[in-house]
């Protein structure tokens, strides 16, 4: 931890829960929500790894792969400046820079210079039209504005290795697509886990993981966020580090 940290307009520290961890927040642009949280924790690594994140937002899975996860290294690739400047003090300000690497830039760009990697990850905008009334900051990380789901799949074809892990989160109205649009690229979807708010809803998202060059075969899983009472589950809260190191 580097000690106290200058904070611009609107934004705030939010604890993390684990290792005294904080993450910069801005309310005015887009803030993190449990599917990132759910999708990083779903993450299995290695200490030789080497990870991508696509679309990287505030840097929140960076962070949580980071402190959570033997992982090596995490590149995150984001292409709003305000969102990297705000990840960059967020990683300086938790020593967490010897472990993840900021940059800038449309990860269409660059695809095919950065290299390849062990894992993907990304958590991509779920919508492919709408939100004309929303910010612009706002905007981008919701709706396919500069990054379609053929164009995130293309790109993760471009960066994993074969043999490599790609993780997922979208909504399951785009769950068939997904699985056509992966497995048209090689990258075959091998375990969904469906993700309910509350048992009694219908499920409203989905984590997919999928593995480059390998044989089909699906497992199904479900996880479920609350319970009835609006407590969280016991699986959610070992997400949300209130047991410590779990994941």
């Amino acid at each position: 931890m580097n000690g106290r940290m200058e904070l611009k307009e609107n934004e705030r520290l939010e604890e993390l829960g684990i290792d005294s961890l904080k993450i910069i927040q801005n309310r005015d642009m887009y803030c993190f929500t449990s599917d990132a949280v759910i999708l990083a924790n779903s993450v299995s690594a290695s200490s030789s790894d080497r990870a991508l994140d696509i679309g990287s937002g505030s840097f929140i899975m960076p962070m949580i792969i980071a402190a959570k996860k033997n992982v090596g290294r995490i590149l995150g690739v984001e292409i709003q400046p305000e969102m990297c400047d705000m990840a960059r003090r967020s990683i300086e300000y938790n020593s967490l820079g010897d472990k993840i690497e900021v940059m800038n830039a449309d990860i269409n760009d660059v695809k095919d210079s950065i290299g390849i990697f062990d894992i993907v990850i990304s958590n991509p905008p779920y919508f492919t039209s709408g939100g004309m009334k929303e910010k612009e900051e706002i905007r981008i990380a919701r709706h396919e504005v500069t990054l379609t789901l053929r164009e995130l799949i293309s790109a993760v074809r471009s960066t994993l290795k074969f043999g490599g892990s790609f993780y997922m989160v979208q909504k399951v109205s785009r769950l068939a697509e997904v699985i056509a649009v992966m497995s048209d690229a090689d990258i075959i979807p091998k375990e969904i886990t469906l993700i309910y708010p509350k048992a009694s809803k219908e499920a409203d998202t989905f984590i997919v993981k999928g593995k480059r060059g390998a044989k089909h075969g699906l497992i199904m899983k479900r996880f479920v966020v609350y319970n009835e009472d609006g407590s969280m589950t016991k699986e959610a809260e070992k997400m949300y580090f209130k047991d410590g190191r779990n994941g």
